[in-house]
């Protein structure tokens, strides 16, 4: 209970120079943003020699861009972070960073698991519709 209490106070979050992690926190950090970068950038030749269907290659594309860029903008604000550089190491910018890429995340999987599917049920029941309309330059 004790690592909750200072998340309550504006001065954990806006301290131009913020006290260091947790010893364990430090260790994971970096090792978690160089996974991303690499799974990312692994992402990406796999998604151009696969033979995927069109949906599933777009979300693989839009997954590995979020990762991508989540890894970059996290090695940039632990390096502002192990730097102590102020206004650039604040705790504030973390949970921008969290709040950015959270929200992407949420973004990704809304457009592929509901939007898409309505639209592709409505284009079917449109076909389904078409189908029995007369053609246009058909026989009169």
């Amino acid at each position: 209970m004790n690592w909750i209490l200072p998340l309550f106070k504006p001065s954990f979050w806006f301290n131009l120079q913020p006290v260091p992690f947790m010893p364990w926190l430090e260790r994971f950090l970096p090792f978690f943003m160089v996974v991303l970068v690499v799974a990312s950038l692994g992402l990406i030749p796999y998604v151009r020699r696969a033979k995927l269907e069109k949906d599933l290659r777009r979300l693989l594309k839009r997954i590995s861009a979020c990762a991508g860029w989540a890894g970059v903008a996290g090695l940039g604000l632990y390096f502002f972070h192990w730097q102590y550089v102020p206004y650039l190491s604040m705790r504030i910018l973390w949970l921008f960073w969290i709040v950015g890429f959270g929200y992407w995340t949420y973004d990704i999987w809304n457009e592929h698991y509901r939007v898409r599917p309505a639209e592709r049920a409505k284009q079917q029941e449109r076909a389904a519709y078409e189908k029995w309309l007369p053609k246009p330059g058909g026989r009169s």
